[in-house]
C-alpha cells in the first residue's frame, strides 16, 4: 500500500526550532511534542466519528506554504468587506499581528490586548501553564498541529469587575497571493470575576486564487460572574478552508453568549468544546449559516455539565443550495450529581435544492435523575402553503422564495444579545442573500 505523505508534514521545512519565539524553551518543548502528536494521529479522516461527515481528503494533494512573521505581505489599508465598528480593533493577517492595519487606541485599566506572541516573550513564565490547559494533543489532531506551528495569536486579559463599554473587533485577514498558504493561530482569552466583554470576529479572505487553511485555536477562561458575548462572522473566500476550536471554562455564575455566521469558505469547521465548571453558568452557543454552491458548514458542539444548576442552549439555523453541505453535530453531557442542569439543543435546515444535503446529529448523554434537556432536529424544503400566500398577494415566486429563506435566518440572528453586532449580522445577511438571489 502506498504511503500518503500528510500535507502539512511534506513541504514545510519548517522544524520548531526555526519558528518564533524558539528562544523560549518550553514553548521548543511543547512544539516537539504537539508534532509528534500530529504524526501519530495525522489529518483526519472520515473513518474517525466525529468526522464522518466532513471530508479534509482535497487538502492532501495542496503544497501548503506556512506563514510565519517574516511572510511578506503589504496591505495599505483594511478590505471593504471588514465591517466597520467602533471598536478595539485588532488584525492578524494569515495569523500574524499587523499593527499598522490595527486600531486598538486607549484601553481601560486593567485589560491587556495584543499579540500573544509579543506577550509570551515578555514574560514567558506566565504563559507556560497557561497555554494548551484546555488542550487535549492526544484526541485533537488539528489542536495538536496549531501547538506544533503557532507563531501569533490574540492576547486579551480583563481584570476582576472591569467592564469594557466598547467591542473588541479581531479582524482576522487570509491572503493568499500566489502560492497555498496554512497559518495557524492561537487565541487566548480570560476574564477575571464579574468582567464584561464583548468581542466580535471577522474573517475576511483578501485575495488570491491559490488555496489557504487557517486552523485556528482559542482558549477561554472564564472567572465567577464573568460575561463574554462572541460573536463570529465567517466571510472567507471560495477557495478557503478552515478549522476553528474554542475551548470555553465557565466558572460559577459567568455567561457566554456566542453567535455564529457562516456566509463563505469552502470547507469551513467550528467546533466548540465547553466544561461548565460553576453552578448557575449559561452557555448559549447559537448560530445560521448559508452554504450554496460547493460550501461545506460544519459546526460540532459539545457542553459537559460538570456540575449542578447550570444552563446550556445550541440553536443553528441553515440554508442549503446547489451542492451546499451542512453538518450539525452537537452532544450534551450531565455529569453525576449534576441536577438541575437545562441543555438544549434546535437544528433547523431548509434545503433549496434535490442536491442539497445536510447531516445532524443531536445526542444527550445524561447521568443525572433531576434534568430538563432536549433536542431536537428538522430539515426540509420551503413550505408550500407560505408560498401559495405570498403568491395569493401579488408577490412573484422568486420573490417569495426569496422572502421565506430571508425570515428563516433572519429569526436566528436576533438571538445576538448586542444590539449593535445583531444590526450588523442582519446587514450582513441581506448582502449575502442578495447576492445569491
Amino acid at each position: 500500500m502506498s504511503e500518503v505523505i500528510d500535507p502539512f508534514l511534506r513541504g514545510f521545512g519548517y522544524s520548531p526550532v526555526d519558528l518564533p519565539l524558539a528562544q523560549v524553551e518550553w514553548m521548543t518543548n511543547r512544539r516537539i511534542e504537539a508534532k509528534n502528536a500530529y504524526e501519530r494521529l495525522g489529518l483526519p479522516t472520515i473513518r474517525l466519528e466525529d468526522w464522518k461527515f466532513t471530508n479534509l481528503k482535497n487538502l492532501r494533494n495542496v503544497d501548503f506554504s506556512l506563514a510565519t512573521e517574516d511572510f511578506s505581505i503589504s496591505m495599505a489599508a483594511l478590505p471593504k468587506a471588514v465591517p466597520n465598528v467602533d471598536a478595539h480593533r485588532i488584525v492578524f493577517v494569515n495569523g500574524i499581528f499587523d499593527a499598522e492595519l490595527s486600531a486598538i487606541g486607549d484601553l481601560p485599566t486593567g485589560v491587556k490586548l495584543g499579540s500573544l506572541a509579543e506577550a509570551i516573550e515578555a514574560d514567558p513564565d506566565k504563559f507556560e501553564n497557561e497555554l494548551n490547559a484546555s488542550i487535549n494533543m492526544d484526541v485533537s489532531a488539528l489542536a495538536a498541529l496549531n501547538t506544533a506551528y503557532l507563531a501569533d495569536g490574540l492576547y486579551l486579559e480583563v481584570d476582576r469587575a472591569v467592564v469594557m463599554e466598547k467591542p473588541i473587533h479581531l479582524v482576522s485577514l487570509t491572503y493568499t497571493g500566489d502560492e497555498a498558504v496554512s497559518f495557524h493561530p492561537r487565541h487566548s482569552i480570560r476574564l477575571g470575576n464579574g468582567a464584561a466583554v464583548t468581542l466580535l470576529e471577522s474573517h475576511v479572505g483578501v485575495s488570491g486564487e491559490m488555496q489557504s487553511f487557517g486552523n485556528a485555536v482559542s482558549e477561554i477562561q472564564l472567572g465567577r460572574d464573568a460575561n463574554l458575548g462572541h460573536y463570529i462572522l465567517q466571510k472567507e473566500a471560495d477557495h478557503s478552508s478552515a478549522y476553528g476550536l474554542t475551548t470555553i471554562k465557565a466558572d460559577k455564575g459567568s455567561v457566554y453568549d456566542g453567535f455564529t455566521l457562516n456566509l463563505g469558505g469552502q470547507i469551513i469547521r467550528n467546533e466548540t468544546l465547553c466544561d461548565i465548571d460553576g453552578e448557575h453558568a449559561e452557555i448559549r452557543i447559537n448560530g445560521a449559516y448559508h452554504a450554496d454552491v460547493k460550501r461545506h458548514h460544519d459546526t460540532t458542539i459539545r457542553v459537559n455539565h460538570n456540575v449542578p444548576n447550570s444552563k446550556s442552549l445550541a440553536v443553528f439555523k441553515g440554508v442549503l443550495g446547489d451542492q451546499g453541505r451542512g453538518v450539525f453535530q452537537a452532544k450534551t453531557y450531565v455529569e453525576r450529581g449534576a441536577d438541575g442542569t437545562d441543555g438544549q439543543q434546535l437544528h433547523k435546515a431548509l434545503l433549496l435544492s434535490d442536491k442539497a444535503e445536510i447531516n445532524a446529529k443531536p445526542e444527550l448523554e445524561i447521568y443525572a435523575d433531576d434534568v430538563k434537556c432536549a433536542h431536537g432536529s428538522t430539515s426540509g424544503a420551503l413550505d408550500q402553503m407560505q408560498l401559495f400566500y405570498l403568491e395569493s398577494r401579488g408577490i412573484d415566486e422568486e420573490r417569495a422564495r426569496a422572502l421565506l429563506v430571508q425570515a428563516f435566518l433572519h429569526e436566528a440572528v436576533d438571538h445576538i444579545r448586542h444590539q449593535e453586532i445583531c444590526e450588523l449580522f442582519h446587514a450582513e445577511l441581506e448582502n449575502k442573500l442578495g447576492e445569491s438571489a
